[in-house]
């Protein structure tokens, strides 16, 4: 972590610099701050707090006591970067956000030709005296000067290596001193490391950072006190090797002791080692950290003192039963995990606050991953801390130079130099974090050059660690070059097989990529993934097949470990588990059972056989048909006859090459017999296709699926509802196929067959009476609404569906909050009856959560109320929204059949003891007294006392509405349904059966 910056000549710049004054921090500013403009807001961006945003450490391997934090609202300019000073300041900017950003308060462009001027006034604390006071900045996207009381104190080029200055020279004999910082960001057009910035956002390129983006702080060094550490575990030998490092070189004697454990003393600058007995080792099950302090004496006397940690864990590649697997603590690991790439909605690439940092590693443990690879972007300091606290192992890249796009003007040459100093500020800062466990030098070849040089580099400042020379550097110019560890390619969309070379570890360092649209996200509407699905149970089932073919890779093929593109969308890019604002789109239960090789997914049941077991005869040309091609009564008299599968040889993964299909169309058609199906078997059919590149399929003349991109292997991919209507079961059926080829390989074949769900059903059974009869049953999504009824009913035996007085008396639909704003993803919660039948209910209740910070939008509210209304074939008067309340035991609901009545609503919701002080309040009374319908909730355990349920019922009546209900929510909440009753008494002796459950 060496900070080799050195400051620059020193000159005054009083004359240029005295018209550039700066007003210090006035409260109302904090007030006056807010995101402008935001695309899209997580729920983290409220709890910023504008007068100290990331309040939190910035460096937490090297901690001292005493420091302050300078973030907070600057002043900024932007001018053209020719000038010397702004003469005007444009108004305030939120450090550290970038000023790209919403949360900066600015989202502003920065150009090439531009420069961004920040200033602000600090004072030194008065104990700081007799004291180095240095000046830390976390990163500054790209180049910047810092200037103290109108001094130039040095610069910095680089935007993702934290530096520092010592700026006591330039400290006046004022309280009050100054501090401005000139930056410039040549972002696209001089070949520096930039990750995935870009300023023309497209494609797999997002919006730039300039800037300051990250923590700004100030603390307080004795002379001679610790500048760097450098921190080695040594598993074999029980111990752990550090060097500490003084500022100007200092030889004092520095002390190491690991807390409660073993002290070592030696001089500055060499290689102590500290015993760790029987060392209790780091991993993602066990993350344990050993704490360590440091102090440095002068003449007997401690001077300085920091603290820090570090975590006992071994990486190394080895051959184990005759393959090459990667090692964690001398155990083979399959490594595991997504591709991370750090951008924010709201902060681009700084995060709102440190609790969403943390979040996005702790939603990838709950994911059931062990891994991520932080992709071609550095993080600050406390997200590696994070990972090593909580147990992530990181492969991280180095930022990538000429990414993809090319600028006005053309590509530039490559910066070789800043790549090369900026690759070794990587390791040199982020060397001592036990998670990370590799370098990966070039991504997709991206700006790749000297690569064994560079290889040799990372080896020399890292042999503990493994190094990646080129991740996904197939298809992408290479070549592989064998300098590194691995041998790591990227298959899109689905994983497969490729020969890694003698002593090199196979690894797929991207794959997936499976698309959902979802949520709010403004870039979606030209989103896309590597492929596309329609709803969550989509993508969860296909993420499924696509793990179990790891699993059988990693047991058949030496496959080592695998990353998933990707854990959260990126503007257009929808292929995230989450979205971009960080709402799952998928049950992370099932994701984890995938994970962890517990749930392979959906079993596929071939009906109709494709190329790959069966010779199969089409029917082709390669001509423009008519427009009525598909349909069956087309004469296709003039068309070849042929063999499938249609394609070129070079296409990877392909099944039987029957005909060559070289040119860019093809048009095919193929009669099949389709067995008898019954109504569950037609549900689950599914077309069994290789498509590359665009496909349209046409069942019997009707569009059955319209896909662009391709697939590099066999999938199941679901079929319109009207296409499935329009097969014919027991008869023979016509299939129409165009297929159009973009660039790379292309393959046409397709089978058909059913996919049975694979997830398993609970076979408990009856009531603790033995009054009641079990009811299970699995419906079929028709329409937006997910109909999955995986849990069991207790219903008495007497039960009437038709009844309507004491019993069920509405359908309660279920949108958990947690998975985002995915209308398709509702739970049906009822008896099968009333679910069957909805048409025949007196009511609806449908609720899609109100989850802390996120409300539904009305036009999202609007389309879920549509789908439900043809799902149900129900009219809108019978159709009421609820706001399940956050408030636990003895929660209420608000029903109201108006979506913008409930998104005003929606956040008022309350618990069971704010009830009173909604009732009290008489601005809301006329509200809560026009709403149609009071659903009060009890729970299962505690039951809600039976006198606390008729008081409520009381107080709500004395508003006026005597449409007061009371509903069920027994057990999981996502896997639960909801009755509704008149009856205080009848409710409570039904959550008495159950709890007999």
């Amino acid at each position: 972590m060496m900070n080799r910056n050195v400051a620059l000549p020193l000159f005054t710049l009083l004359a240029i610099l005295a018209a550039a004054s700066v007003s210090p921090l006035r409260a109302q500013d904090a007030a006056e701050w807010k995101p402008v403009d935001p695309p899209m807001l997580t729920r983290w961006a409220k709890d910023i707090d504008p007068n100290q945003p990331l309040p939190e450490y910035p460096r937490p391997q090297l901690t001292r006591s005493d420091w302050m934090n300078l973030n907070g609202l600057w002043q900024y300019a932007i001018t053209d970067k020719q000038s010397t000073r702004p003469i005007n300041w444009d108004g305030q900017i939120l450090v550290p956000y970038p000023v790209e950003s919403a949360l900066s308060g600015v989202k502003r462009s920065l150009k090439p030709e531009d420069a961004l001027y920040y200033s602000r006034k600090f004072e030194v604390p008065s104990d700081w005296s007799g004291k180095r006071i240095l000046l830390h900045f976390g990163a500054v996207d790209y180049r910047c000067q810092v200037f103290v009381n109108y001094k130039r104190v040095g610069s910095h080029e680089g935007g993702y290596d934290p530096f520092s200055f010592d700026i006591t020279p330039y400290l006046t004999g004022d309280k009050e001193q100054s501090l401005m910082v000139k930056v410039t960001d040549p972002t696209y057009t001089e070949g520096q490391p930039r990750g995935k910035q870009t300023l023309s956002p497209a494609g797999i390129m997002y919006t730039p950072t300039s800037g300051i983006w990250q923590t700004v702080w100030l603390e307080p060094v004795a002379d001679g006190g610790v500048e760097d550490l450098i921190i080695v575990p040594d598993v074999d030998g029980e111990s752990v090797k550090v060097t500490v490092d003084l500022y100007g070189d200092s030889k004092d004697t520095v002390s190491v002791e690991v807390k409660g454990g073993e002290s070592i003393s030696g001089a500055a600058g060499e290689e102590l080692t500290v015993p760790v007995k029987s060392p209790r080792l780091w991993s993602p099950e066990d993350p344990y950290l050993y704490d360590m302090t440091i102090q440095v004496e002068q003449q007997g006397k401690v001077v300085d003192e920091i603290g820090t940690y570090f975590g006992m864990r071994s990486i190394k590649k080895a051959e184990v039963d005759g393959v090459q697997r990667l090692l964690l603590n001398g155990k083979p690991l399959f490594m595991f995990g997504p591709l991370d790439q750090g951008f924010w909605p709201d902060g681009v690439y700084t995060a709102p606050t440190d609790e969403a940092l943390k979040y996005d590693i702790e939603i990838t443990k709950k994911l059931g991953f062990n891994t991520t690879r932080k992709h071609i972007k550095v993080e600050p300091a406390r997200w590696y801390y994070h990972a090593d606290r909580l147990g992530l192992i990181v492969w991280q890249d180095m930022p990538s130079a000429n990414s993809y796009d090319t600028p006005p003007g053309g590509r530039p040459a490559v910066d070789k130099d800043a790549y090369e100093t900026q690759l070794k500020a990587l390791i040199d800062n982020l060397e001592n974090h036990p998670a990370i466990v590799m370098w990966i030098v070039f991504n997709e070849s991206q700006g790749k050059h000297d690569t064994a040089k560079l290889v040799r580099i990372v080896r020399d400042l890292d042999p503990s660690r493994l190094v990646n020379e080129d991740s996904g550097f197939q298809g992408h110019g290479g070549p592989y070059r064998g300098f590194g560890d691995l041998f790591d390619c990227h298959p899109y969309p689905a994983p497969r097989v490729f020969d890694a070379p003698e002593g090199k570890a196979f690894a797929l360092g991207e794959y997936g990529g499976i698309g959902l649209k979802m949520g709010n996200n403004p870039w979606q509407a030209k989103g896309w993934g590597y492929t596309t699905t329609k709803n969550s149970r989509e993508l969860e089932d296909l993420y499924a097949q696509f793990t179990g073919m790891l699993k059988k890779f990693n047991e058949e093929n030496g496959l080592t470990s695998a990353i998933y593109t990707q854990l959260t969308d990126v503007e257009i890019e929808i292929n995230g588990l989450l979205t971009y604002d960080r709402q799952l789109k998928i049950d992370p239960e099932w994701i984890a059972k995938a994970n962890r090789f517990e749930w392979d997914g959906p079993k596929y049941v071939p009906l109709v056989a494709d190329s790959r077991t069966s010779s199969v005869e089409y029917t082709y040309t390669f001509t423009q048909p008519g427009d009525e091609w598909m349909q069956p009564a087309c004469d296709t008299s003039s068309w070849k006859t042929g063999e499938g599968g249609f394609g070129t040889r070079e296409t990877p993964n392909i099944g039987k090459l029957g005909t060559k299909w070289n040119t860019s169309d093809i048009w095919l058609r193929r009669e099949v017999d389709l067995p008898e199906l019954d109504a569950e078997q037609l549900s689950q059919l599914v077309l069994q296709i290789y498509h590359d590149d665009d496909v349209k399929v046409y069942f019997n003349g009707v569009l059955a699926i319209d896909k662009s991109g391709f697939e590099s292997n066999y999938a199941s991919v679901s079929v319109s509802d009207e296409a499935r209507q329009a097969l014919k079961p027991g008869e023979k059926n016509l299939v129409a196929i165009h297929c159009h080829q973009g660039t790379g390989g292309q393959y046409i074949d397709f089978g058909l067959g059913v996919l049975d769900p694979n997830r398993p059903v609970s076979s408990e059974s009856a009531s603790a009476d033995g009054k009641g009869e079990q009811v299970s049953k699995t419906f079929t999504r028709t329409a937006q609404v997910e109909q999955q009824l995986d849990y069991l009913f207790y219903l008495p035996s007497d039960y009437d569906a038709n009844r309507t007085e004491g019993w069920p008396l509405m359908l309660f639909l279920h949108g958990a909050g947690e998975r985002g704003s995915d209308v398709s993803k509702v739970k049906v919660h009822g008896p099968p009856k009333l679910v069957a039948n909805g048409k025949d209910l007196p009511c609806i209740l449908v609720s899609p959560q109100c989850p802390k910070g996120r409300v539904w939008n009305v036009d999202e509210l609007n389309g879920l109320l549509d789908s439900i209304m043809e799902e149900y074939n129900v009219d809108a008067d019978r159709v009421y929204l609820t706001g399940l309340s956050m408030g636990g035991f003895g929660t209420w609901n608000l029903g109201t059949s108006n979506p913008e009545r409930f998104a005003a609503l929606a956040p008022i919701c309350g618990g069971g003891d704010e009830i009173a002080v909604m009732l009290a309040a008489d601005e809301k009374k006329e509200t809560l007294r026009n709403l149609p319908v009071w659903a009060f909730h009890g729970e299962i355990d505690p039951v809600v006392p039976l006198e606390a349920s008729q008081k409520m019922v009381d107080a709500l009546k004395k508003i006026g509405s005597e449409k007061v209900k009371f509903t069920t929510y027994p057990e999981a909440a996502h896997d639960s349904w909801t009755q509704t009753y008149d009856n205080p008494e009848f409710f409570k002796w039904m959550f008495e059966q159950k709890r007999g459950k």
